[in-house]
């Protein structure tokens, strides 16, 4: 497990990319803990967001972003997320429209890596079986196309 930022909770002002680098490497099934504060009287609303990719995590653009943690959610023990695929991950707060992201620093990436070549084995098995099934599906297609063009 991985408590975004450390000790700190997630809030405006933070390095969160110097962080990122500084804990990386992270690895497949790594949990990245978010904690912050509800929102109160003395304290700014934040959130989690997941942006689909790096134009839109490096530009804060919120149309395709997803929010993953409200504003309650960071609370108590935090928020949980688990890296369960093999891909870049884009996280911000875009509280504010987007301004946390955007002048307060809070946006971070993550790539996973595998464990160990037993990793690396799984992720060739399943590239492996899923590759297999999109030649067999074209395969087919062909095939059945083939077969069709002869009886006509």
């Amino acid at each position: 497990m991985h408590d975004a930022p450390g000790s700190e909770n997630w809030h405006l002002g933070f390095n969160y990319s110097d962080w990122a680098f500084q804990n990386a490497p992270f690895y497949f099934n790594d949990t990245l803990v978010f904690k912050y504060d509800p929102p109160s009287n003395t304290t700014f609303p934040h959130s989690v967001y997941l942006f689909p990719d790096r134009w839109s995590y490096l530009n804060c653009n919120l149309k395709r972003a997803k929010m993953i943690a409200n504003a309650t959610q960071g609370g108590g023990n935090g928020f949980e997320f688990a890296l369960k695929r093999w891909r870049p991950y884009y996280f911000a707060c875009c509280e504010r429209n987007g301004f946390h992201c955007k002048v307060g620093g809070m946006r971070f990436m993550v790539v996973e890596w595998c464990h160990s070549s037993v990793g690396i084995t799984k992720h060739l098995e399943i590239i492996t079986k899923e590759t297999s099934n999109i030649l067999f599906t074209i395969h087919s297609v062909f095939f059945f196309t083939f077969v069709e063009k002869i009886n006509v």
